[in-house]
């Protein structure tokens, strides 16, 4: 699936196991696309922002917009936080 926004296009990763497990260079790859997008989006200077899915498209409003670019960042960033190699004193800290 292709997820499009004010002409920049994003190609999602595929995911495994019901949605969720994904690799970690995928999700650092999805992270840096999801943070370049955010970019992008603070850039322009409309309200509105066209968001194309498929063959759907809709105008967002501009700060509604960055709100979910940042949520989705924050869960990646977390997620990459999980899927990150830990030495194993930091692992027995967290238990």
């Amino acid at each position: 699936m292709a997820a499009r926004w004010g002409g920049a296009q994003r190609q999602e990763v595929s995911v495994a196991n019901g949605g969720s497990l994904m690799t970690l260079v995928q999700t650092m790859e999805r992270l840096v696309s999801v943070r370049r997008l955010a970019d992008e989006v603070m850039k322009k200077q409309e309200t509105l922002i066209l968001v194309a899915v498929g063959n759907s498209t809709a105008h967002i409003q501009r700060g509604y917009l960055l709100q979910i670019l940042e949520a989705e960042a924050t869960g990646l960033t977390e997620m990459v936080r999980r899927l990150l190699p830990q030495k194993p004193d930091a692992a027995a800290d967290e238990t």
